[in-house]
């Protein structure tokens, strides 16, 4: 029985020497006076159970009854084994076992992490390179572009139409009405959008439109118009107004304008007789 055997090995090879022997615990027990519980749970290893005062005398007496062989090896091994000399238990072993192979499994993990973090890192660094790159010869065709005669004609029609289109004059219909005095006004633009409102004395008012300006007012006599930039100062006679009029970029293309008719009032008188 060597140091190098577990000591549950240990106490079933002394077990089994024991039943060889035709010993039973409770003939040990009988003649010890040790509690047969005590004899069961040594044999089975649960040391921890023992009381811990009696432990080392259970075991040496239970040698001294089988006969064991290598009683003072034995004995010495049963010492290490409780902590009364240096050495490593079971459980020691155990525990040491248990945590070298926790120690080889992480450091396992963080050798696979070290190793595959600086993979996925080139090969990011290598989608972004090859994304971006660009062989010379694209870079010297992108930079220089050589120009037809086509390509010459083209630009400068273009920059001419360009220079035509920044000094070209705004087409579309602008109509101005300065009121001097009150006067009701109804425009409707492009056949669309219908605003009314009243003129105050030395106020104006815009309306632009694409093509077409239709307007009512209820004392054209005090007001002058300017269609782009083309002025119109008698709109009509005072007392009268303008029921519509159309007005387009040539200027003032329909006008009608009435009178408004006088309510007569009739005054009745009763008589009481």
């Amino acid at each position: 029985m060597g140091e190098q055997k577990d000591f549950n090995q240990i106490l079933q090879e002394l077990k089994t020497l024991r039943e060889e022997k035709g010993i039973t615990l409770e003939q040990i027990s009988a003649q010890t006076k040790i509690k047969l519980i005590y004899l069961k749970q040594l044999e089975e290893g649960q040391l921890d159970k023992l009381p811990g005062v009696y432990d080392r005398f259970i075991f040496k007496t239970y040698l001294e009854k089988i006969g064991a062989e290598n009683f003072n090896e034995l004995l010495h091994r049963f010492d290490a084994e409780t902590g009364r000399l240096p050495g490593e238990t079971t459980i020691v072993r155990q525990l040491k076992e248990k945590n070298k192979k926790q120690f080889i499994s992480e450091f396992t993990l963080l050798k696979a992490i070290y190793i595959f973090i600086p993979i996925l890192i080139l090969i990011a660094l290598f989608v972004i390179f090859f994304k971006n790159y660009k062989p010379k010869d694209d870079l010297q065709k992108s930079s220089v572009k050589e120009l037809t005669a086509m390509d010459i004609v083209q630009q400068s029609l273009a920059q001419t139409e360009t220079q035509q289109a920044a000094g070209a004059v705004d087409d579309s219909l602008l109509v101005e009405i300065r009121a001097r005095d009150y006067c009701w006004l109804l425009h409707i633009k492009d056949h669309r959008d219908t605003s009314d409102v009243t003129l105050a004395p030395n106020t104006m008012i815009k309306v632009r439109a694409d093509s077409v300006v239709e307007l009512r007012m209820g004392n054209p006599a005090a007001v002058w118009m300017t269609v782009n930039e083309q002025k119109f100062d008698s709109l009509a006679a005072p007392g009268q107004v303008i029921s519509y009029m159309k007005v387009t970029r040539e200027g003032i293309v329909t006008k009608r304008v009435v009178k408004p008719r006088k309510k007569e009032t009739t005054n009745e008188s009763s008589q009481t007789q």
